[in-house]
This record gives C-alpha cells, sequence and structure tokens, in this order.
C-alpha cells in the first residue's frame, strides 16, 4: 500500500527452483542494492530499533486485520507485512475496488491476476497510512 512514496525490503530463503519462480513473477518495488546494503547494516548494528519496527508491524498488522473483519472481509492469518483478505459480498470486485483506492492516493494489490478477484493484499504501511487506507475503503464500501 500505500500513498507516500517509500522503499520496501525483503528477501526469500528457499531452493533454487522456488527462487527460478520467483523472480519470474516478482512485482514492482523491490529493492535496490544500496536498500540490501542499509536494511543488512540496520539488522546488524540497530537490533533495538528492529525489534520496535517489527512489534509496531505485528501491532498495526492485528488492528488491520481486525478492522477488516468488522468490514466484512475475510482476513487470511498472516505472519508478514501484509493482510491477505477477501472482499466482502457486496463490495464490488478487486480490480473495481484497487482502482477506486488508487483514485484516492492508496495502493493495495489487486488478487485478480493471482486467481482471487475477490482479494486485497493490503501491505502493513504507517500508521497514519493505515488510517488514511481505512477511511477511503469504508467510504467507497458504503457507496456499494
Amino acid at each position: 500500500m500505500l500513498r507516500f512514496g517509500r522503499r520496501r525490503l525483503g528477501y526469500l530463503l528457499a531452493n533454487q527452483q522456488a527462487i527460478t519462480a520467483y523472480d519470474t513473477v516478482t512485482e514492482p518495488f523491490n529493492a535496490n542494492r544500496s536498500a540490501l546494503v542499509a536494511a543488512i547494516a540496520s539488522l546488524k548494528y540497530d537490533q533495538k530499533q528492529a525489534a520496535r519496527t517489527l512489534k509496531r508491524i505485528q501491532a498495526d498488522r492485528q488492528d488491520l486485520a481486525e478492522s477488516l473483519t468488522a468490514l466484512g472481509f475475510t482476513v487470511a492469518k498472516s505472519e508478514t507485512n501484509f493482510i491477505f483478505a477477501k472482499l466482502p459480498e457486496s463490495a464490488p470486485d478487486a480490480t473495481t475496488l484497487s482502482r477506486q483506492l488508487m483514485a484516492q492516493g492508496v495502493i493495495v494489490r489487486d488478487g485478480t491476476p493471482w486467481g482471487y478477484p475477490r482479494h486485497l493484499r493490503i501491505t502493513i504501511g504507517k500508521h497514519d497510512e493505515l488510517s488514511y487506507f481505512l477511511e477511503q475503503l469504508t467510504a467507497i464500501l458504503k457507496q456499494a
């Protein structure tokens, strides 16, 4: 997600076949070498900050899952920095909803290309970004 420019970072530990498959479908927003070096340094030299960040992501992920559930979404269990959620029956399809959110400056991933036309992938961003996302999502769902 989101409406502010930012870099994302992650890594994959897997066998070569899985890595090759991953590389063929890698999406935008991949990290560059500078971001990777900075991330390694951060993890190596600032464990306290890494722990605080992890705790914040976990709390915001839980809050977001609860908010989405209250809106009628079905939220898959997640141990990542994102949530994969099935839309309520009354909501438009994922492509329509993701486009409507994009028009409000919110980026979420439409699950349609993966065979899930009623699902969104929502990154756990900054707290104020998640609040903005929920405000916009709620407004769109009220119009549906």
